[in-house]
């Protein structure tokens, strides 16, 4: 071993200019395939946190139009959520969520425009948001209580009241409702950034007029409910079918006599879509965040063709440097060394530049990553990267790139006799062979990521504008 890195280190000094482009190839291609890495990791981890994700889900209800077309929706009435809890005894809790739009927070004389939400009581014992200051149980136990996260106590935070404690009791008012005065009962952590709901303050439904909303027929916010650990998934969602159907028989009726539903008896049906669904929901309401697995999709698959299109470069690059030395291989031969102490050779010489490079391309991740960041117009940090997703990336690829190099130099020149090795006599129709082989795969991976960037624009046409430059 101690042989094979002296061969192994003297080979890259004596060869450093091709070395050191094959480097920088290399470099580049994990660097892009890191931020990639992060960008999937950050989409997918959406909605994780909350303790109880399994049993989280959001009520949605499609119908099928006279065409035979179903359509989805959504929205809801808020009191829905009482009436579930009280005839579906698998539901354990129940809340609606909406924003109040157009919010002006006014707090002793300056003004805020932070995000209001509109909630249930039960909303913080669905989900994980952890209170700071307060209980689940009573920071909604005024009809006129607020919560506000961290984010926003700290720009409330003075010399007088200088703790989050202290801000506890304190009032707020909102502009849309003038002469109603709010009192601060709890503050919150910060929101996750992995979260699809997003919000700085929170009020009971009971103060929802005077605000902005998204409605419909059917009502105006997003309907959550969490079902007990026991329950049976699908008597809970037959039985939410019948609450519902019961809930708004009035307006499904009218709406098959207007003939925008069907009059089929299954023209109309509610589901239950769980939490970590909601993100990837191409329709979802405007009170939650969404994007597309197609993002992810194809950054992957780009990821992967620019490093396969480094790989192709530093095995030709390789392929050169072995043609030029190879009486060194004849030598090897004579002496009688094995394929596999051949192939070991080849292979600690390309697993010590990948790994250089795997390397290299970790300190350009994190030195790009505030470019990225902006241009993918994600709020993510490198905090929220799963560090082990990284390890394994890092460390698998490093191992398999190595393999795909050395194996390949070691097969092309396996059967040659190690007289023609030594008297550098290797015919020119296999070296062209290998060559163009190399050559032509690369050229069509570069074709399939142009074809996939052009995917990935019709993608962002059709969504939430994305910057294409990602």
């Amino acid at each position: 071993m101690k042989n094979q890195l002296l061969y192994t280190v003297r080979g890259l000094r004596k060869n450093s200019i091709f070395h050191s482009i094959s480097l920088v190839g290399l470099s580049i291609a994990f660097g892009t395939c890191l931020l990639i890495l992060f960008y999937v990791n950050f989409e997918y981890s959406h909605d994780r946190f909350h303790v109880d994700k399994q049993n989280i889900f959001r009520v949605v209800h499609q119908a099928e139009n006279p065409e035979g077309e179903m359509e989805r929706n959504v929205l809801h009435n808020y009191r829905l959520a009482e009436r579930i809890k009280k005839d579906v005894p698998q539901i354990r809790y129940a809340s609606g969520f909406r924003f109040g739009w157009g919010a002006i927070i006014k707090y002793k004389e300056h003004t805020f425009t932070d995000r209001l939400g509109i909630v249930e009581p039960d909303f913080l014992r669905i989900f994980s948001f952890p209170l700071l200051v307060g209980s689940v149980e009573s920071v909604f136990q005024s009809p006129a209580a607020v919560v506000i996260t961290k984010k926003f106590a700290d720009k409330i935070l003075d010399e007088k009241y200088p703790d989050y404690e202290d801000l506890i009791g304190r009032p707020i008012e909102f502009l849309n409702k003038p002469g109603t005065f709010f009192t601060i009962s709890g503050v919150l952590e910060d929101i996750p950034k992995t979260s699809s709901l997003k919000f700085e303050l929170l009020i009971g439904f009971d103060h929802q007029s005077g605000f902005g909303q998204s409605n419909n027929d059917f009502g105006n916010s997003s309907m959550y409910v969490e079902l007990f650990p026991e329950a049976d998934f699908h008597a809970a969602e037959q039985t939410v079918t019948t609450v519902l159907k019961s809930f708004y028989e009035k307006t499904i009726a009218q709406f098959q006599t207007l003939g925008y539903f069907s009059k089929s008896e299954d023209s109309y049906k509610p589901l239950l879509q769980n939490i970590i669904e909601i993100y990837f929901d191409g329709e979802s309401s405007e009170y939650e965040a969404s994007s597309s697995r197609n993002y992810s999709l194809v950054l992957s698959i780009i990821g992967i063709i620019i490093l396969i299109t480094a790989c192709i470069n530093y095995l030709l690059l390789s392929y050169g440097l072995t043609i030029k030395k190879v009486h060194q291989l004849g030598i090897l031969k004579v002496f009688g060394a094995t394929r596999w102490q051949i192939m070991k050779q080849f292979w600690v010489e390309a697993l010590a530049l990948t790994s250089f490079s795997i390397l290299l391309g970790l300190f350009l991740s994190y030195l790009f990553f505030p470019l990225f960041r902006e241009i993918a117009q994600r709020d993510f940090e490198i905090l929220l990267i799963n560090k082990w997703i990284v390890v394994v990336f890092m460390i698998s690829a490093c191992f398999l790139v190595s393999a795909l190099v050395a194996f390949p130099l070691v097969l092309s020149f396996q059967n040659v006799n190690p007289l023609s090795l030594l008297k550098k006599q290797i015919a020119n129709k296999k070296k062209a062979w290998i060559s163009n082989s190399f050559v032509l795969f690369q050229y069509t991976g570069v074709c399939t990521y142009h074809i996939l960037l052009i995917s990935l624009y019709s993608i962002g046409s059709c969504m939430t504008p994305c910057s294409i430059n990602l």
